[in-house]
């Protein structure tokens, strides 16, 4: 097996806590296994059952190609699109009660940090005494004896990940604060974490490189980011919204910045720069993982400054999502078909736009509404209601009321409804009353002509 396809089977298999559950299946000595991930998407049936069943027996018991368990992001993204927020929490904590299980461990390798760097240290030095290794090897090996490890240690960040996701979704306190006491809870792992000084300088780079460039230390701050973007759009109040702008601003390195204003320019990559693109853009798309990176917090940034009034970093974002190809990691397109951060970022701005019209100094803009409830029902067009039931309804519910609130303040003053929206509201009500039906793929027959 080469390097490459052994570091992932590796990856696959040695999951952090924030997996369903740990796997019996073993691998037998000769047998060649190819690491195939597989993605779990719930049945119509068990889309049925998903308040008395969140966490299905198929993903309770799924396994890998490899062995080891599916993945918990899996289950989540499952609720986000067909559960509700008790269902979002019951299967959140199924998966933090299995971490929690885990916690021991976590907490005995950030205690050990120093024997396990020492193994690594050992590894490097085996990996240089002649034996004319390669360099792929070298790094293979070093990040096998990295990754075990710290993936135990950055389990938290994990669950924070899929409960904030939860909360965003269904606007849960109660998820948002959970996923806020496993943030905390990385902050004490990471404090103990000591590298020892005589380490060899490539066991040093690559401890850095999966502590920072590829996810760890990053992957925190992002989350700190959507707590307070999380807070900013619960309460609308302007302190939150200036501390999730500032946030999202303190990411705003002068590279991230110099390759978002020259992404593409050069070609058909996000990283194609042109000539005369700064050094320092070039420099910061030299490095590892920063393509990835720069979109989310590109994203993070635009979705603050929407809800202070700026569409530009939005409008920006977007214009990369339009330009940028589909298949290359970067864009999670699997269930609907577009990002879910692209519809997020959409329904923000014709959100915002709406409550600002609504609320100039001197009255309303009944013209500004009507444009931002046109962009609102845009976004329904994006995405299949079955494919993505719960967010459809909120779309909907949210034009609805809209539609019925525009009807009302052009009666009083004097003016004639605006009727262009009335054949998309039947749609949504149509839509609505069936909903649960298509969710679950209930409706047969064919309509008689």
């Amino acid at each position: 097996m080469s390097p490459i396809a052994l570091m992932c089977a590796m990856l696959l298999t040695t999951a952090p806590g924030a997996y369903a559950q740990a796997s019996d299946e073993k691998i037998e000595e000769g047998e060649i296994c190819l690491p195939v991930l597989r993605v779990w998407n719930g049945t119509p049936a068990e889309v049925k059952a998903i308040k008395a069943t969140p966490v299905p027996l198929s993903f309770r018991d799924g396994v890998q190609a490899c062995g080891g368990p599916l993945r918990a992001v899996d289950l989540i993204d499952w609720h986000l699109r067909f559960g509700t927020e008790e269902s979002a929490f019951a299967a959140v904590n199924y998966i933090a009660d299995r971490h929690a299980a885990y916690r021991p461990q976590v907490r005995k390798a950030a205690k050990d940090i120093d024997r396990v760097m020492a193994q690594i240290v050992d590894a490097a030095r085996h990996s240089n005494s002649g034996q004319e290794k390669s360099e792929d090897k070298q790094q293979m090996l070093l990040t096998e004896n990295l990754y075990r490890p710290l993936a135990q240690l950055s389990s938290p960040l994990e669950i924070a990940d899929v409960a904030l996701a939860a909360g965003d979704r269904f606007n849960s306190v109660r998820l948002r604060n959970l996923a806020s006491n496993w943030i905390d809870e990385y902050d004490q792992l990471r404090a103990q974490i000591a590298f020892p000084q005589t380490a060899s300088d490539a066991a040093k780079a690559r401890f850095d490189e999966l502590i920072t460039d590829e996810g760890m230390d990053i992957k925190r701050s992002e989350l700190r980011i959507r707590v307070a973007l999380f807070d900013a759009q619960q309460t609308g109040s302007s302190e939150d919204v200036a501390h999730a702008v500032l946030m999202a601003q303190q990411q705003r390195t002068e590279g991230l910045m110099a390759v978002a204003e020259n992404a593409f320019e050069g070609g058909t990559d996000f990283c194609d720069l042109p000539d005369y693109a700064p050094q320092i853009a070039k420099d910061a798309c030299a490095t590892g993982n920063f393509e990835r990176r720069a979109k989310n917090l590109m994203y993070l940034d635009a979705l603050a400054t929407v809800l202070n009034g700026d569409y530009g970093p939005a409008e920006r974002f977007l214009e990369i999502y339009g330009r940028d190809r589909k298949d290359n990691g970067d864009w999670d397109t699997r269930w609907t078909g577009i990002d879910p951060r692209i519809v997020k970022l959409k329904v923000a701005m014709a959100e915002t736009r709406y409550s600002t019209a609504a609320s100039e100094s001197g009255g309303f803009n009944l013209d500004e509404m009507s444009y931002a409830l046109d962009e609102l029902t845009a976004v329904t067009r994006l995405f299949s209601p079955a494919d993505d039931p719960v967010g459809f309804r909120k779309i909907a519910l949210s034009a609805l009321q809209k539609e019925k609130e525009l009807a009302g303040l052009a009666e009083k003053a004097g003016d004639k409804p605006d009727v262009r929206f009335s054949q998309t509201m039947s749609l949504y009500r149509v839509v609505l009353s069936r909903l649960d039906e298509i969710a679950s793929g209930s409706i047969s027959g064919v309509p008689s002509d």
